[in-house]
């Protein structure tokens, strides 16, 4: 099975600030990005095939999505990462003792009052696995965040962590992957 991952584009917030599933908002530059997304896209379509479009709830995906020309289904496990207490703040300015705990193994480790690595990878495998039962010969396209994509790719390749980190997407950025 294809599925077809669409990072959102740039956000308009300030660079450092720990946002997570914070509701943030694209940036100025979102109509160029959105642009070149929508004219990569058809590259990656199989113009036989229905098109099932998903997406995180989140304003930055959905706000692409509707610029490519779909209405998606709306899933909650497409959300970033939960950073929790710490989603709006510096992440310099982070004053909890927990966050040592979380750089030294932040794929187990869960950010105070949110979520770990391991379990975003459980919802993204999970989200998945239930695809993969009803549409696999389907253009699968879901517009989401950073942080899905690489537990898609780690799921996809059966790669590290660290392999998986290497091919985080840039903003726009349309990545390809196939699953048994």
């Amino acid at each position: 099975m294809k599925i077809i991952f669409i990072r959102h584009t740039s956000l308009n917030i300030e660079k450092g600030i720990c946002y997570g599933q914070s509701d943030i908002d694209v940036s100025s530059q979102f109509m160029d990005e959105a642009l070149k997304v929508k004219n990569s896209l058809d590259g990656y379509i199989v113009k036989s095939r229905e098109i099932k479009v998903y997406s995180s709830p989140l304003i930055r995906c959905i706000k692409l999505c509707n610029f490519c020309g779909f209405d998606p289904i709306i899933d909650k496990r497409l959300l970033e990462v939960n950073y929790g207490d710490w989603e709006g703040e510096y992440w310099s300015k982070i004053d909890d003792p927990n966050l040592k705990l979380w750089y030294d193994d932040w794929v187990n480790v869960r950010a105070t009052n949110g979520e770990s690595l391991f379990d975003l990878y459980d919802r993204v495998s999970f989200f998945i696995d239930n695809l993969n039962s009803d549409s696999k010969e389907s253009n699968n396209i879901v517009f989401t965040h950073g942080g899905v994509i690489i537990c898609a790719i780690k799921y996809s390749k059966k790669c590290s962590w660290e392999e998986a980190l290497a091919l985080n997407p840039d903003y726009g950025q349309i990545t390809e992957l196939f699953f048994d």
